[in-house]
């Protein structure tokens, strides 16, 4: 075999396997829905639904998904998060704009620690993670763990 040959046959194998692993993602991607194909959403209501309503206009701006278990995964998570700012705001406990300005300022979120198997509060002082709510104090992360996430993740909210 010729160089050129074998450098063809080389490029059209990696070409082949580029191909099936992009092949593989496509299926195995639970956001890869095509039409027809049984779907679940995210909803304002913190609930999912299935593509019986695929072409209502409401749901267009929602993204569809596969995984019937993620989507309700993410509405759990995004319902704790909107309890958490609740209990944040009622508290008068929320870190304002100004506070991470000063970079002195802790900031308090909650972490489950994997290891002891509970609910923990830290601080930061300058980095903000997406999605998280932070807590002017210990104390206010503290209750929100006891007050909020136990109860909810007990489903007693």
């Amino acid at each position: 075999m010729k160089k050129q040959e074998y450098e063809e046959k080389q490029k059209q194998v990696a070409d082949l396997i580029l191909e099936l692993n992009n092949a593989v993602i496509e299926n195995d991607n639970p956001f890869n829905v095509k039409d027809g194909e049984l779907a679940y959403y995210y909803t304002s209501e913190f609930d999912y639904d299935d593509s019986a309503i695929w072409d209502d206009d409401e749901l267009k701006s929602y993204v569809p998904c596969k995984d019937k278990e993620m989507v309700k995964e993410f509405a759990k998570q995004t319902k704790l998060n909107w309890l958490l700012k609740k209990f944040s705001v009622d508290n008068d406990a929320v870190v304002t704009e100004d506070m991470w300005k000063d970079d002195k300022t802790r900031k308090w979120n909650i972490i489950y620690n994997n290891h002891g198997n509970n609910y923990v509060a830290i601080y930061t002082w300058e980095y903000k993670e997406l999605s998280t709510i932070y807590f002017i104090s210990d104390e206010v992360a503290q209750r929100a763990i006891n007050e909020v996430v136990i109860p909810f993740n007990n489903c007693k909210l």
